[in-house]
């Protein structure tokens, strides 16, 4: 199990290493790719951004937590959303031609580099759960551990005793009898209770061993693949147990674990029902599958798939759609205050949309797979949970990221024969381990403001996989003459050189180095939501009558001041020759914020003061004709689920 564990996670990192040893990149057909500049505006990246796109890939490097630069990849379309919708910036696009083996080999270049930091995150991720675990089993009862899937089964921990299932009654139900009965036809009576004794007895098997690379074997351009975990072993194992006790009781959902409105977008056609009577065929197979499986983590997907049966039944039955509810029970509440009525009817028609065009594609003449029915379950969350918050007048809970529902929920924490002396030893070994695994992550990754940032990254990514490429081929040279080679090899290839030091550690400068070194096809400017809204509006109404609603925030039809962005009162990127006035307003409305921020300070942990802060720092260019506050949009949902 552990070797097709490695074999998995390593057939990625297999395939990216040989296409980066294949031979150097021709001049041959023509490709391209993306050089993307954010401008600025308050939260994060306040003074600008950068990314680099291929396809529909887009890599970017972020300032995360304790001062470390990260690498992630996002789908085009979420990146512009969050960047150009969400955070209300424009962004700047330089269309870069290069050859088409070049695209691919530095695509592949930065898709490596996500690959190895994934690998060393996961790791650290891995120390801190088994620290965490370690924790639960050294502290007194009643003890407990969250495993993913439960939720949808029940809410409440057992306190005492060794089974991972709460102590309240179960509810009965005919489904999961069902599915007992025909895992008891097909594999015998006794199968379910030996699967439960094998899983028990790996359980109380397990001890806890270093599973991530030596500190000391870590490389930024080198893989180190991570092992199974002491805390991901033990939550399988009881997840497993948890599935087994689902399944033995005849459990039936929580009563607020799937959501079957009564209204006219949840009734089925007969091609529907078909549709969905198909899928629960297949679904029943791939359940029965699973308990036969020989993998170590079957619990979670199977109670996730038991819940979704259930969700099915019930569809079929009543001739509405019944579809698991993905949010956390009792929590995933919303970070930011609520959008404007305006806004959230149009959200509402456009996440009505999507769902129908899912529901849509299960009479499309393809029979419904997980990622369809994925797809339907997602955008039906999504429709109404927007519809619910215009109705209680609430802010919209954004939706769980994932393609799998997660609900979690606590068990009762199994103990294993292990001496307490010898899990506090190991804890405190691994504590130790984990702060030489940080350090070393440190300085492999550290964030630096003027020598290091989101910018300087790509480019030292770009330079180094050229000198990479030349030293496998030429051989080392002294550093002027390597570093001649790599600009020499960067002119062939790309049109010019782009150093990642001096002034390109700005973004709005690297974007115009980009302009004039590399061989730039075409260049762009797309709007910021903000901007797109007012382009539809001029069409609708006098420019100067919707320059005059949008100016200020108090009229403004689109924006609504929440506790994401300091308080202003203007908005200034519109205009240049007042802006200084404006700004003043708007220094004046943070200096008052101040004011109120110091008085709450008792109460509300320095919040207001930082947002003030933040403001001052925002309104002091407007005072010199420049501007970076822009207003964001947090409280917008994207509408194309599981992208």
């Amino acid at each position: 199990m552990r070797f097709s564990r490695r074999l998995a996670r390593a057939c990625p990192a297999f395939i990216l290493t040989l296409s980066l040893c294949l031979p150097g990149p021709t001049l041959g057909a023509s490709g391209t790719f993306e050089f993307l500049y954010i401008n600025a505006n308050e939260g994060s990246a306040s003074g600008g951004h950068a990314a680099i796109r291929f396809g529909d890939e887009v890599f970017h490097f972020q300032h995360v937590p304790p001062g470390l630069l990260r690498i992630a990849k996002e789908s085009y379309g979420r990146f512009r959303f969050e960047y150009g919708d969400r955070e209300n910036r424009t962004i700047r696009v330089h269309r870069i031609e290069a050859p088409e083996e070049t695209v691919a080999w530095l695509d592949a270049t930065f898709n490596r580099r996500l690959l190895i930091q994934d690998e060393h995150y996961a790791a650290l991720d891995a120390m801190d759960e088994d620290i965490r675990l370690l924790d639960a089993l050294l502290a007194a009862p009643p003890r407990t551990v969250e495993l993913k899937g439960l939720g949808y089964f029940h809410t409440r921990p057992k306190q005492t005793g060794p089974q991972p299932m709460p102590a309240e009654a179960p509810s009965a139900s005919d489904s999961t009898r069902r599915l007992h009965a025909a895992a008891a036809s097909l594999y015998g009576q006794n199968f379910l209770a030996r699967k439960r004794q094998e899983t028990r007895a790996r359980l109380l098997a397990l001890g806890p061993v270093s599973s991530g690379p030596a500190a000391s074997e870590m490389a930024e351009d080198r893989f180190s693949p991570a092992g199974y975990s002491f805390s991901q072993r033990y939550a399988d194992a009881l997840t497993d147990l948890a599935a087994l006790d689902v399944l033995e009781q005849g459990r039936a959902p929580c009563p607020d674990a799937i959501l079957q409105p009564d209204s006219p977008e949840f009734r089925l056609s007969r091609a529907a029902l078909a549709a969905l009577e198909n899928y629960r065929q297949t679904l029943t197979g791939d359940l029965l599958g699973l308990l036969r499986s020989e993998r170590a983590d079957w619990g979670y997907p199977f109670l996730v798939g038991l819940a979704r049966l259930h969700a099915l039944d019930r569809s079929i039955a009543t001739g509405r759609l019944a579809i698991l509810d993905r949010f956390q029970a009792g929590g995933g509440t919303a970070a930011n205050e609520e959008a404007g009525g305006g806004v959230k009817a149009g959200l509402l028609d456009q996440a009505r949309a999507v769902y129908a065009s899912a529901q849509s594609e299960l009479t499309g003449g393809q029979a419904p797979d997980e990622r369809r029915y994925a797809r339907l379950e997602e955008s039906a969350n999504l429709f109404l949970e927007i519809r619910q918050s215009l109705a209680q007048a609430r802010p919209i809970r954004p939706l769980p990221a994932g393609a799998t529902p997660a609900r979690a929920a606590p068990a009762g924490v199994i103990a294993l024969p292990l001496a307490a002396g010898q899990l506090a030893a190991y804890r405190l070994s691994l504590a130790a381990e984990r702060d030489a695994y940080t350090a070393k992550l440190m300085s492999l990754y550290a964030y630096k403001l003027i020598s290091r940032n989101c910018v300087t990254e790509i480019f030292r990514v770009i330079n180094g996989a050229i000198a990479g490429r030349l030293d496998e081929n030429g051989g080392a040279d002294a550093p002027d003459a390597k570093l001649a080679r790599v600009r020499a090899e960067s002119e062939r290839l790309l049109g010019g050189y782009v150093d990642e030091t001096g002034a390109n550690l700005v973004p709005f400068v690297a974007y115009a180095s980009v302009g004039d070194a590399y061989r730039v096809r075409s260049s762009a400017d797309l709007p910021a939501y903000r901007d797109v809204y007012l382009s539809q509006e001029y069409r609708r109404a006098a420019p100067w009558l919707v320059n005059l609603q949008e100016s200020n925030v108090l009229s403004s039809a689109i924006y609504r001041w929440h506790g994401d962005d300091a308080a202003f009162l203007f908005f200034t990127q519109d205009t240049v020759w007042n802006r200084p006035l404006l700004g003043s307003i708007n220094l004046a409305v943070a200096l008052g914020q101040t004011l109120t921020g110091l008085l709450a300070l008792p109460w509300d942990s320095g919040e207001n003061l930082r947002l003030s802060l933040k403001g001052v720092f925002v309104s002091i260019p407007e005072l010199f004709f420049f501007n970076i506050r822009k207003g964001s949009f947090p409280y917008l949902t994207r509408m194309s689920p599981g992208s």
